[in-house]
């Protein structure tokens, strides 16, 4: 394990989530696989904002606490695990600027080919 992945891990153990619940404390359903809601609705609101911006790309996006998205039917290229909420709102904010940034720095962990998600990406995104 890197430095990168026990910084994600850490952030993890530290970030439990607890379900989801509607206004009368009962739990929200939760969809898993493909396209998925799992953990809080604000981290799935937040990846599902980046997966649209992006043109919906065959791409898991994940939070190291457990919320995910993902592709519907089709096999994802990648997964891309974000460490943090401030994370992914900055990249949300400035995709093109601060995915780099966070890349390099640790908070974002690609779970496949970094080539073939970004080729991925760059193609979902010119082709919307």
């Amino acid at each position: 394990m890197n430095a990168r992945d026990e910084r994600i891990a850490a952030a993890t153990e530290r970030a439990q989530p607890s379900p989801p619940q509607d206004e009368g404390g009962t739990r929200s359903p939760a969809l898993t696989d493909g396209g998925g809601l799992e953990g809080n609705t604000l981290d799935y609101w937040l990846l599902s904002r980046l997966r649209s911006f992006l043109g919906d790309p065959p791409v898991e996006f994940a939070m190291a606490n457990g919320a995910r998205v993902g592709p519907g039917g089709e096999t994802p290229v990648a997964r891309v695990t974000f460490a943090s909420r401030s994370t992914l709102a900055s990249i949300v904010a400035d995709p093109w600027l601060r995915f780099g940034d966070a890349y390099s720095d640790g908070l974002v962990a690609i779970d496949g080919d970094l080539v073939s998600l970004l080729e991925t990406v760059y193609r979902s995104s010119s082709s919307g």
